[in-house]
């Protein structure tokens, strides 16, 4: 166990945490991560690591001030496939989830000596099949699966408390290529008000 401190300017916490635990995906400062509003937006990635062989999808926050999962693998030799924005951190572990059970038959876990910034479980061989994230997204947001279904939820449910209708709207998906040839998915939430 070794101690550290966040090098993050704005932060600086002292913290004791095992690189086991930093492994396994624990946040690198709990101060930061505590922060992270579970509401606002998520991205989903896939990352592939050409000499192991394997892609990886992961979730992470769109808080640019905290621990940046996509560039911590970026630097351990991964090459960002694709990213697409989500609502929240629900529809991330939705989507998360039905990327992973789309490749359950090309399944592999990595080793975690291989990913010391975690999520070596969320891996499959890099022959399976290619996966389209925003195709993807944009037929679980149809379906209004968990995380996409805030707003039907507040609808459908008279005993749930109004929020000041905050939570009716509708899903806004895009795609923009930039000049590097990555494709980029966002959804947005438009509120009926802001759309007068």
């Amino acid at each position: 166990m070794a101690s550290s401190h966040c090098a993050e300017p704005d932060c600086g916490a002292s913290r004791k945490v095992s690189i086991c635990a930093l492994a396994a995906g624990a946040p690198p400062c709990l101060r930061c991560a505590e922060g992270i509003d579970p509401d606002l937006p998520h991205w989903v990635y896939l990352i592939h690591f050409l000499s192991l062989g394997l892609i990886k999808v992961g979730i992470t926050h769109s808080e640019p001030r905290v621990y940046d999962r996509v560039a911590a693998h970026i630097s351990r030799g991964g090459v960002l496939i694709d990213r697409c924005l989500v609502p929240n951190r629900e529809a991330a572990r939705t989507v998360e989830d039905c990327v992973l059970e789309s490749m359950r038959q090309h399944l592999r876990s990595g080793d975690p000596r291989d990913f010391p910034q975690g999520g070596w479980t969320e891996t499959w061989i890099d022959s399976a099949p290619s996966l389209d994230l925003g195709a993807m997204i944009d037929e679980i947001a149809i379906q209004k699966a968990p995380g996409f279904d805030r707003g039907s939820r507040v609808e459908d449910s008279p005993s749930s408390p109004a929020v000041d209708g905050s939570m009716h709207g509708r899903f806004v998906f895009s795609e923009e290529v930039l000049e590097s040839g990555e494709v980029t998915h966002t959804v947005t939430f438009v509120h009926p008000l802001l759309e007068r």
